[in-house]
């Protein structure tokens, strides 16, 4: 069975992002840690430095002149948890597919927080 931390790389990243030596011992509560430390890496590093920011406002810009309404990125955030969601149903062992979904949810969490400031 491969480490559930390096899935057999022998390194993985730490919440930082910084890759780490895997010594594949570990206790099961890290095991969150290294879900929510790769979904940062993730969305905070190759995606981020790949697509910018947030592609959300943009992908709700694109959505909205396709369905002719106003289209939130928080509502493109909360779809393609849904679209993560789906392709669990069929795989549900895809640890790539929970990471992003992961991934998803912090930004919409961003993204409620951010307007929730605004109105207070």
């Amino acid at each position: 069975m491969e480490c559930e931390r390096c899935g057999g790389n022998d390194y993985y990243l730490d919440s930082e992002g910084e890759r780490q030596n895997c010594d594949h011992s570990f206790d099961e509560p890290l095991l969150r840690n290294v879900a929510l430390a790769m979904a940062q890496a993730i969305i905070n590093g190759s995606r981020r430095d790949k697509y910018g920011d947030n592609s959300l406002p943009m992908v709700a810009s694109l959505w909205s002149l396709y369905h002719d309404r106003d289209v939130d990125p928080r509502e493109v955030a909360i779809n393609m948890v849904m679209l993560k969601l789906g392709r669990l149903k069929n795989c549900p062992d895809d640890k790539d597919t929970i990471i992003d979904l992961i991934g998803y949810l912090a930004l919409y969490y961003e993204m409620i927080s951010l307007a929730m400031r605004c109105h207070d």
